[in-house]
């Protein structure tokens, strides 16, 4: 059940993720549509798809099974409200795993746009009960994009092919991957707390806008009540390209210790974030040191 708003109506919680693949948007658009390439990726990593079937038209029915690793096996399906090639897809989804829970009814809506021959997907999942139960799908969604974009890259004759001989960590990488996308949504849905998660005390913030230099989480905070409100009229919050090249690691006397380089690129950006309407700015590397201690990891440097 969810939560009551001022007026006494029920909210709802509303989860938007901004992907840029390599790929043109044809391409793009089909592996939502082709059973046999939905099936490669529409699971998170731990996951195998064992049943797909797609009535591609609007009021035609989906459904997609799962099975996961430990033994857990899950449903989702729903209705086909949309259908425009190339330029998206609108469908609701419900999830229900094998003990028969059943989750709410949510929508779901899938833009493409060409940008320069790749294809920029915006995709919106809404009506959520919770902002947890929306936090929870967020890692599921990226690892499922993040798998459509190895499996687009494995065509022959595409662009973007992962280079075999880059050597990284990769639980570090991931956990870092993890964090910035995760940091990501969270500006897109404008949900304070979790963007000021997972940031030290001592933090240092090197930003465009006045002041250019921010310390501490409190200054933190507070500077992006003029960012959001620069986005009252509209604009989408997004990261174009992210490397995370995972460095050696350290020991140091209080504890473990490992430096990341975190590569953000795109256009229309301000140190790695990419908005419109535009700011100034292309390009931003990050040096990031994660501290591991007892009472777990702590990131600092995201700006």
């Amino acid at each position: 059940m969810g939560t009551n708003d001022d007026r006494g109506h029920e909210m709802t919680y509303d989860l938007t993720l901004v992907h840029l693949f390599d790929a043109p948007r044809e391409l793009v658009f089909r592996q939502w549509i082709d059973p046999a390439e939905l099936s490669t990726w529409f699971a998170s990593d731990i996951c195998t798809v064992t049943f797909c079937e797609l009535e591609v038209r609007p009021g035609g029915r989906w459904r997609v099974e799962y099975r996961c690793e430990g033994g857990s096996a899950y449903a989702e399906y729903g209705e086909f409200d949309e259908v425009v090639a190339p330029e998206g897809l609108a469908f609701t989804l419900t999830q229900e795993d094998h003990h028969g829970n059943v989750g709410p009814v949510t929508h779901v809506t899938v833009r493409f746009a060409d940008v320069d021959g790749r294809t920029e997907m915006t995709f919106t999942q809404t009506g959520f009960n919770t902002a947890a139960q929306r936090d929870s799908h967020i890692e599921g969604w990226n690892e499922c994009f993040r798998k459509l974009e190895r499996h687009m890259a494995s065509v022959p004759g595409r662009r973007g092919a992962p280079d075999s001989s880059i050597s990284t960590e990769p639980d570090a990488e991931g956990e870092i991957r993890t964090l910035i996308e995760r940091w990501a949504n969270a500006v897109q849905n404008q949900d304070l707390e979790t963007i000021v998660s997972h940031h030290t005390s001592d933090l240092l913030m090197f930003d465009v806008p006045p002041p250019t230099e921010l310390r501490g989480t409190g200054a933190y905070r507070d500077s992006w009540t003029p960012f959001f409100d620069h986005f009252k009229n509209g604009g989408v919050f997004a990261i174009d390209r992210l490397d995370v090249v995972a460095g050696p690691k350290r020991r140091r006397h209080h504890g473990r210790a490992s430096a990341y380089l975190i590569h953000v690129d795109g256009p229309n950006q301000a140190l790695g974030r990419r908005v419109q309407p535009p700011m100034e700015g292309s390009m931003t590397t990050y040096l990031i040191g994660r501290r591991l201690k007892s009472a777990g990891p702590a990131v600092s440097g995201i700006a």
